[in-house]
């Protein structure tokens, strides 16, 4: 799978002689994109694979990129995981904005990352952010985003938070995360504490974990009230073969290995693999 994953960055790579104007704008109109494209270059980049880079960090916002890319800044001798380290805490980096390198780009990377830096780093994050009360809307997303996002890690400690978010219990009383908007009623404060929880469970999901599949299998240590196991368990099988945009993946059509690999994971769970017959209608032209 790693030479496979590699040869996939190779052809993906960027060459001489590829136009990318837009993407070349967003970089050169905005100073908080230059300043990070300009760190890229003082760490040993040349500007065009800097400008690259800027371009493969900021399309991350959906998943985690794929581990050759990683592979591939990795084989051009540029230490991503200190670049990583420098931008991480940047003065004025948004949590998400379209063209603008973000802090969710930033965490998506560190996901993939074997670096135990890093992952540390993304962890205190998130219990940082949940410490906060959230008061606005747009903290919602933020906080819904997070949570998914951290299950990517994959760790027992990032499951560990994500396991316990979803639960009832961890609402009863004190619940974790505080949702203080200003003249919301208790029933809507109840339904956002509801669609954190299925972040939550969604952030299992997304880890993609052997614990994770054996819960959606099996419901142990899941609450009984997010919704049916069996599309947590699907999300959770793709992500196990690094499949986080589903539709899309099934939309270009599944590599042979990859749709064994899958129907080998719903086997050995005892769950059914529906593959192209779930999706049929969402990938026809």
């Amino acid at each position: 799978m790693f030479i496979y994953g590699l040869c996939l960055a190779i052809l993906a790579a960027p060459y001489p002689g590829q136009t990318h104007e837009y993407a070349r704008m967003w970089i050169e109109t905005d100073e908080l994109n230059r300043h990070v494209r300009d760190m890229a270059i003082a760490a040993g980049l040349e500007k065009n694979d800097a400008n690259w880079l800027m371009e493969d960090l900021e399309g991350t916002e959906f998943g985690p990129p794929d581990r050759g890319r990683i592979d591939y800044w990795k084989e051009k001798g540029f230490d991503l995981y200190a670049f990583l380290r420098r931008i991480r805490g940047l003065e004025g980096l948004p949590f998400i904005e379209k063209n603008r390198i973000s802090q969710l780009n930033v965490l998506l990377w560190m996901s993939v990352c074997e670096d135990p830096e890093l992952r540390e780093w993304f962890i205190q994050f998130t219990e940082d952010r949940m410490k906060e009360p959230i008061k606005t809307q747009e903290d919602v997303k933020r906080m819904r985003t997070l949570l998914r996002a951290l299950g990517r890690l994959g760790s027992d400690r990032a499951l560990d938070i994500l396991f316990w978010l979803q639960s009832k219990e961890a609402w009863a009383n004190d619940p974790p995360i505080r949702i203080e908007i200003e003249a919301m009623t208790p029933e809507c404060k109840q339904v956002e504490e509801f669609f954190l929880r299925k972040s939550a469970c969604l952030g299992i999901a997304y880890s993609g974990a052997d614990r994770a599949l054996h819960a959606f299998a099996t419901g142990e240590g899941l609450a009984d009230d997010l919704g049916p196991r069996e599309g947590y368990f699907d999300s959770a099988a793709h992500a196990r073969c690094g499949i986080y945009g589903i539709l899309s993946a099934y939309r270009k059509g599944l590599e042979p290995e990859v749709k064994a690999a899958l129907e080998a994971i719903f086997e050995h769970y005892g769950m059914e693999y529906r593959g192209e017959e779930r999706y049929r209608l969402n990938v026809l032209p």
